[in-house]
């Protein structure tokens, strides 16, 4: 029997989200409950490598970026080849200096498989020329224009990185068949916060009035999400009791549904998820015998 009170970390996706887009301001940004993870190592090293300079408290999960003189160099393979997540700082290194050279593309290239073909389309869209290598990418924003465009998939990352490049274009762009994670909201909200002018945050539709002044400002990330899901599902598989303090319920009406299919039922005092102990798991809704279709 699992049973506790638990303290989630920062959002790990929150953090490689927002990190990249401080690129974006020329003034010291202050990130609050950020956990100390690889991902956020390396993009931190490739801000400093960029000149950023950054104060990480990581007692404290605060990160303190002044990205105000930083300089556009390329990077190598080992800051960015590593990584799915690198791909983000296309977003602030398009927004902030108009061009991206990529030795090797994030995360490697796997032969047959086309995973940034989303981000070419919905970049080529807007206007950035993008041009591919036998390892990497090179991109030109420099006639890049705001527009109303589609993209091929509700891609998280590909959703945040045209965030941050619509911020930075004159007029007024439209984004239709985003992805709508936490994650993203947490992006969008943070440079709403710094002076973006965005709308339909949480939607399947994002309109970013682009060219508004991004100021320095303090933001604390998500708690992690995964991590609060994950620590209730052993609480009911162990029969245990389980408090999650900082659990962000308004995120959580799906993940209680799919709780509520195997007879778990979790509750809220304020901001805290409370599962009770000895709750009887069995399969009810659409996974119980009545809501099979017959053969």
């Amino acid at each position: 029997m699992l049973s506790g009170e638990i303290y989630p970390s920062g959002s790990k996706n929150s953090a490689v989200h927002i990190l990249p887009a401080t690129l974006l301001l020329d003034e010291k940004v202050v990130l609050e409950n950020i956990p100390d993870i690889k991902d956020v190592s390396t993009i931190i090293t490739v801000l400093q490598k960029l000149g950023g300079k950054v104060d990480w408290d990581k007692e404290k999960k605060i990160i303190e970026i002044d990205n105000s003189s930083i300089n556009f160099q390329a990077l190598s393979e080992e800051d960015l080849g590593k990584i799915k997540a690198s791909a983000l700082l296309w977003g602030g290194l398009l927004g902030r200096f108009g061009k991206v050279d990529f030795s090797q593309l994030p995360g490697g290239c796997t032969l047959g498989i086309r995973p940034f073909e989303p981000f070419y389309k919905s970049f080529r869209d807007l206007g950035i020329s993008v041009k591919e290598t036998d390892k990497g990418v090179i991109m030109d924003a420099t006639h890049a224009t705001s527009a109303s465009i589609w993209l091929t998939e509700m891609a998280v990352s590909v959703t945040s990185t045209l965030v941050m490049i619509a911020t930075t274009l004159k007029g007024r762009t439209v984004l239709t068949g985003v992805a709508s994670e936490p994650q993203v909201q947490d992006l969008c909200n943070f440079l709403v916060l710094a002076g973006a002018d965005i709308k339909g945050i949480g939607t399947s539709v994002l309109e970013i009035n682009g060219r508004k002044k991004l100021s320095g400002i303090k933001y604390k990330i998500l708690h992690d999400h995964y991590e609060i899901a994950t620590f209730l599902a052993l609480g009911a598989c162990t029969g245990g009791e389980i408090l999650v303090h900082n659990a962000q319920k308004e995120l959580f009406p799906q993940i209680n549904y799919e709780f509520s299919k195997f007879n778990v039922n979790v509750e809220y005092n304020g901001d805290t998820a409370i599962l009770k102990k000895r709750q009887e798991l069995k399969f009810t809704g659409s996974f119980s015998a009545l809501a099979r279709p017959s053969r």
